[in-house]
């Protein structure tokens, strides 16, 4: 196992990653939140409170494809890491916001499931600020 697999299937990588500035949630091996970071509720509108023991699905759009992309990575013991771009995450507010999340099991000794490890982005965090596309009259633009 190299040295980055062993990182990723360390438990304390999930305190790590909960500690960053994106939008983290922890999840236990059902997709139930036992944790979750500024960054996430400052996206959401929720409080710590609000979300602690839900399901993950609940800040996803339910008619979108989230949830069942949530569940099967959540089943699926043999993958290692999954990304989905595109989903719709409903923030308290009822606002819709266009998320990219990416979902890293956590393992234990026995090399079960344990926890999941949820990032959540906005795509302009990284496309840099949403500009007019001359072509469409509107939209992103680069």
């Amino acid at each position: 196992m190299s040295e980055i697999q062993r990182f990723h299937h360390n438990p304390g990588w999930a305190i790590q990653a909960i500690q960053t500035s994106r939008a983290v949630l922890i999840l236990d091996r059902y997709g139930r939140i036992i944790a979750v970071n500024q960054g996430c509720l400052r996206l959401c509108g929720y409080q710590r409170d609000e979300l602690i023991g839900r399901p993950a699905s609940v800040l996803l759009e339910p008619s979108g494809p989230g949830p069942a992309w949530l569940w099967r990575m959540i089943e699926a013991p043999d993958e290692a890491e999954a990304w989905l771009n595109g989903l719709v995450q409903i923030a308290r507010s009822g606002r819709r916001i266009r998320t990219d999340a990416r979902l890293c099991p956590i393992r234990d000794e026995q090399g079960q499931v344990c926890l999941n490890v949820l990032f959540l982005r906005e795509p302009a965090e990284e496309e840099g600020p949403l500009q007019p596309d001359p072509a469409l009259g509107q939209g992103r633009g680069r």
